[in-house]
């Protein structure tokens, strides 16, 4: 599992290989150009997108050293990078840092909205990388290190610097201590840069470390005392659900157990549907919620569709001979969270929707045909393992395992078609790029 860069080419040329084995060719499932173009419009967009920082949040000096087409930079820039040359290291550093981080709130949360931005720019602003804290310092860099992995500059290791720098301050920390939400936020982003950079290894750890903090400091529990502030019970919600997503994704992802207890033993309300700005942090109590897209509108439908999946597989993994009626019923939940959705996420994607209001309805209808995937792939697997003992199943033509068997493929065929249209809808920034390369 490596950089996205890396791994797009090969992920098509799988795909044509394991239909192969079932005697198919890819153009049975798609079009003759189809999967050929997926890998072209992904590496194109990932070669090709126009990866800006926010120039809205930065200095005049951050705005003026974001990305300008080739042979474009203006007059003003030139000199603003002659400016840069003559600054100390440290200055060079911060420019840099903020760039960084601003990049980070335009690309990265979006789709991981745990981290509230006025809040983090004005500690930001006051300590800077300076040692305000230990977690602050840990925070700081893997925030830095994903904000620069999302511009990715060629021949750039700069995002691995502010990794190293984050991995080795977390060394520093006890993780049997109880922990601290900045710490776990942090750990949530050094498991996702692992991953991105080809360590899933490495990224479970800092998962695991994570899930285990937010159990001990009750993140999976509502504050029956209210100790503390609406917004800091907000803030408190934020974390816990994006680690609950996370722990479900990756436990699929990798066929291992989920991290976080059962449904059963969580009490955390979901998170409220608002804009950012509505929520001033002082606030005594909190805005009422809208009938639309927010920023938080992909984490609070995600956390609702992981509540099934979780239910859905921690069955199939208790369960090795899952009956056809069982499977069935269990997809009648996909498809109770499917009419749960509101209206303004199950209409088709539009040109007059925001950016954010469509990357969240394809990033729903993704995750619901891979859940599906993931409950008709047994069956699937059955149809080799029959022919070789000798039992050919695929020869009657109302059987049920044939049918099953061609419903994974062509869900599956779904998923990807859904990859595709997202890709040539848009030119997809860095992290939702990686989503979508991964997602099939």
């Amino acid at each position: 599992m490596g950089d996205v860069e890396e791994i797009v080419h090969t992920l098509v040329q799988e795909q044509d290989d394991q239909l192969a084995q079932f005697g198919l060719l890819p153009d049975d499932l798609f079009g003759p150009n189809d999967s050929a173009n997926l890998s072209l419009d992904l590496s194109s967009a990932l070669a090709n997108r126009p990866y800006e920082s926010s120039a809205a949040n930065g200095n005049r000096l951050t705005s003026c050293i974001s990305s300008h087409p080739s042979g474009n930079i203006s007059k003003d820039t030139e000199q603003t990078v002659q400016g840069l040359s003559q600054l100390t290291a440290n200055e060079r550093q911060a420019v840099s840092a903020e760039r960084y981080i601003n990049a980070y709130y335009l690309n990265y949360r979006p789709a991981h909205p745990f981290i509230h931005e006025m809040t983090f720019r004005d500690t930001y602003a006051t300590h800077g990388l300076s040692a305000h804290s230990l977690t602050w310092s840990i925070l700081v860099n893997a925030v830095i290190a994903i904000g620069s992995w999302c511009l990715k500059e060629t021949n750039s290791e700069i995002d691995m610097e502010y990794y190293l720098r984050a991995k080795e301050l977390l060394e520093q920390v006890s993780l049997m201590e109880p922990g601290n939400l900045s710490l776990i936020q942090g750990l949530l982003l050094l498991h996702d840069f692992s991953q991105k950079r080809g360590m899933p290894e490495t990224g479970l750890h800092y998962l695991s470390a994570a899930s285990r903090m937010a159990i001990n400091i009750g993140l999976h529990k509502e504050d029956p005392n209210h100790t503390t502030t609406p917004f800091e019970s907000e803030m408190r919600r934020w974390v816990w659900w994006s680690i609950y997503i996370y722990d479900s994704c990756a436990a699929k992802n990798f066929g291992v157990p989920i991290l976080l207890p059962e449904n059963k033993f969580i009490t955390t309300k979901s998170v409220l549907n608002i804009h950012d700005e509505a929520f001033d942090p002082l606030a005594a109590s909190v805005p009422s919620e809208i009938n639309g897209v927010t920023i938080y509108s992909g984490l609070i439908f995600q956390a609702k569709f992981h509540l099934t999946a979780n239910n859905i597989y921690r069955r199939l993994i208790s369960t090795p001979n899952i009956s056809i009626p069982e499977v069935q019923e269990m997809e009648k939940l996909i498809d109770a969270w499917h009419d749960s959705l509101p209206p303004y996420l199950k209409q088709p994607n539009s040109p007059a929707d925001s950016e954010t209001m469509n990357i969240t309805k394809d990033r729903l209808r993704i995750c619901d045909k891979n859940l599906r995937i993931l409950l008709w792939k047994p069956f699937l697997f059955k149809r080799p393992l029959n022919e070789s003992s000798g039992h050919h199943f695929i020869d009657s033509k109302n059987d049920l395992h044939k049918e099953c068997a061609f419903r994974c493929l062509f869900t599956a065929k779904e998923s990807m078609s859904l990859v595709l249209q997202s890709i040539r809808r848009r030119q997809p920034n860095r992290p939702v790029a990686s989503f979508l390369l991964y997602a099939p």
